[in-house]
C-alpha cells in the first residue's frame, strides 16, 4: 500500500511466494550378495521428490564404505554396475535446481570369495576282492555360497568317469574290489563347481 500525504493511497500488484515441498533425495536399491566375477542387479531408484525439480545425478563407489569416488559417466537416475570381483559400496548424489543436494543411502554389493574344491585322500593298496578304507575329505571345500553338494565318481582308467548312485556324502566307503579303481568327488556350489584330486585303489594279485 502506498499513501500520499495529500493525494490519496493505493496498492501495487500482489506478489506470490510459492514454497515448494521439502526436497528428498530418494533412495537406491537394497544390498546384494553375488558370486565373484559376476554382474549385480541394476541399482534401482526411489525417485527424488520436492524442491524445484530439474534433478541432476552422479554416482559414487567405494571399497570400504567410507572413501567414495565418482564413477565416470554415471549420471542417470539408476546405475548398472559391471562385473565385480571385490565387495563394493554405491551411493547416488542428487542435486535439485534450487533447493540443494544430498546423498542417498549406501548399498553394499557383497562379493563371495572364489570356490576352493578341496581334496580327498589317500591312495591305497589292498588285497584282491577286499574293501579299501573309507575315502575321506582331507581338505574341505570353501568359498562361494558355502553350500556344497557332492557326488562321488569312479573310473577304471582315470579318464572315463561314472557317478556312483547314492554316494553324495563328504566321505565314501567303496565296496570290495577286484580291479584297480580310481575315485574322485564332484563338488558343486552356487558359485562354481569342480573335481577333487583322484585317489587310486591298487589291487594286489590274487593268491593262487
Amino acid at each position: 500500500k502506498v499513501t500520499d500525504a495529500v493525494c490519496g493511497s493505493g496498492y501495487n500488484p500482489s506478489v506470490t511466494i510459492t514454497v515448494k515441498p521439502v526436497f528428498s533425495v530418494g533412495a537406491i536399491g537394497s544390498a546384494q550378495t553375488i558370486c565373484i566375477n559376476t554382474t549385480p542387479a541394476s541399482l534401482t531408484s526411489s525417485s527424488p521428490s520436492g524442491g524445484m525439480g530439474g534433478y541432476t545425478y552422479f554416482w559414487e563407489n567405494s571399497l570400504n564404505g567410507t572413501d567414495f569416488n565418482a564413477i565416470s559417466g554415471a549420471t542417470s537416475e539408476t546405475y548398472q554396475p559391471g562385473v565385480l570381483n571385490l565387495t563394493t559400496y554405491y551411493r547416488r548424489h542428487v542435486n535439485d535446481a534450487s533447493c540443494g543436494g544430498g546423498y542417498t543411502n549406501v548399498v553394499q554389493i557383497n562379493v563371495r570369495t572364489p570356490v576352493t574344491i578341496g581334496t580327498i585322500g589317500a591312495d591305497q593298496t589292498i588285497c584282491y576282492n577286499s574293501a579299501p578304507g573309507m575315502l575321506t575329505t582331507t581338505s574341505a571345500p570353501s568359498g562361494g555360497s558355502n553350500s556344497f553338494a557332492y557326488t562321488w565318481e569312479s573310473s577304471i582308467d582315470n579318464a572315463n568317469w561314472n557317478s556312483i548312485s547314492g554316494a553324495t556324502g563328504t566321505s565314501y566307503q567303496p565296496g570290495s574290489l577286484t580291479a584297480k579303481t580310481y575315485y574322485r568327488k564332484s563338488v558343486t556350489d552356487l558359485c562354481g563347481s569342480g573335481y577333487t584330486n583322484s585317489v587310486t585303489i591298487t589291487i594286489r594279485p590274487d593268491v593262487n
